[in-house]
């Protein structure tokens, strides 16, 4: 598959300049937040990208780095780290509090180099403590472009995060009748404008 979100000159860009990167701010200046703008995510505007929003329930209030939108609707939490840290449980557990008092499906726990992405796969507005993908610059693959796709801003009308995640469940339960059959019922349930996306992924199985 020809890239064009994780383009090889842009790739190559990020690789050639990140031994040169000094701690979180400037990974999330020169190595996160210029992978946003490919997706057609304008930084300096707050209906597309939220910086340091406040998330967490009860007394304790947390802070997430970033917050993808559309027309101010939020569509996936961003967790940066430091490019030289290593992705840990502690900061999957952070993300978890975030995702649980949002209406986002997707949550990225990144440090500019490595993305993993987290959906509710398991409990229904509840993260999942295991990534369902996981993205590295040094070694892409076709779904990693997939995704971004899915990300994409312009993509939102089309093929969209929602249905990319509803897809990507498809290919998780594909061999649990009972799971698929309960995702389709589901879907007529809450959004019946999504059965039609669930019903052709399992059909392609």
């Amino acid at each position: 598959m020809k890239r064009y979100y994780l383009s090889d000159d842009f790739v190559a860009h990020l690789k050639d300049i990140y031994p040169d990167v000094h701690g979180e701010q400037e990974t999330k200046n020169k190595l996160i937040e210029p992978l946003f703008r490919r997706l057609g995510y304008d930084i300096d505007c707050i209906e597309d990208v939220r910086t340091e929003v406040c998330c967490g329930t009860g007394i304790r209030k947390e802070k997430v780095d970033y917050m993808l939108c559309i027309s101010g609707k939020p569509l996936v939490l961003v967790e940066a780290k430091d490019w030289k840290q290593k992705l840990r449980d502690v900061h999957t557990n952070q993300l978890f509090r975030y995702f649980c008092s949002t209406g986002c499906k997707l949550a990225v726990l990144t440090n500019g180099l490595q993305y993993q992405f987290f959906s509710d796969f398991v409990k229904e507005n509840i993260m999942d403590t295991i990534p369902f993908h996981t993205m590295n610059l040094f070694s892409l693959t076709d779904e990693d472009e997939n995704l971004m796709k899915a990300i994409c801003k312009v993509q939102q009308c089309t093929y969209n995060v929602e249905k990319y995640i509803v897809e990507a469940k498809v290919r998780r339960f594909m061999n649990d009748k009972a799971k698929l059959a309960r995702l389709l019922c589901d879907t007529i349930v809450k959004d019946s404008a999504m059965y039609d996306a669930v019903y052709a992924a399992v059909m392609q199985l």
